[in-house]
């Protein structure tokens, strides 16, 4: 549970997308299994300048929370504790010109002179079944089945399977391509930050049920 409190004496403005309030458009908590980092595995969006309406009010004594699926977002694929810190930085206003005050920490984030404060679970336990949980990697081969299909809806779908797979190679490979692109500065900013954010390694296609 992430949780931000608003402890002034005024109402207070946070930019939505610097929190999990809408869910996550980057990584903004510090995820890691015994020492090492977790990494991030959602989407990263590229935002535009903020409009008053991406701004969420937050009253004075107010809480805002949200319920946030680590798991969905960040490679937490053993079972054990997980450290969770919160890695994000927060621009707020009071209403009026607006300030960035950014302010970073794992625990509790002091920000705006004490005025807002963030909270949630340092630690989580996430639990897997050992009973039959598998040892490397799973062979898809056999998953695909059809039931009462037509031999022109079987067609169908083994054509739509290979285009799909097609499709993927193609958006893996102009990923990794360094493109420099409009469309591709768009939605992700230039290749050199792309590749900094991904340290320096290319993406790799998920083969699972590929085939």
């Amino acid at each position: 549970m992430w949780q931000i409190t608003n402890r002034s004496d005024e109402a207070v403005y946070v930019l939505r997308w610097e929190t999990p309030l809408d869910g996550l458009s980057r990584s903004i908590f510090e995820v890691s299994y015994k020492g090492q980092p977790v990494r991030y595995m959602d989407k990263i969006v590229h935002w535009g300048h903020p409009q008053a309406d991406d701004f969420v009010k937050i009253a004075p004594g107010q809480t805002l929370s949200a319920e946030v699926n680590l798991a969905a977002s960040y490679e937490m694929t053993n079972a054990g504790d997980y450290t969770i810190g919160f890695d994000g930085q927060l621009t707020c206003h009071d209403g009026g010109q607006r300030e960035d005050r950014p302010s970073r920490g794992p625990g509790r984030v002091q920000a705006d002179a004490d005025a807002i404060q963030l909270e949630f679970r340092s630690v989580v336990r996430r639990r897997t079944t050992r009973a039959g949980a598998p040892t490397g990697p799973m062979d898809y081969t056999k998953a695909a089945a059809y039931s009462n299909c037509s031999t022109s809806r079987k067609t169908a779908l083994a054509s739509a399977h290979t285009q799909a797979k097609t499709y993927a190679t193609n958006s893996l490979n102009y990923m990794n391509s360094g493109s420099t692109s409009a469309r591709y500065t768009t939605w992700f900013g230039s290749w050199h930050v792309v590749a900094l954010r991904l340290g320096e390694e290319p993406l790799q296609q998920d083969q699972r049920g590929a085939e």
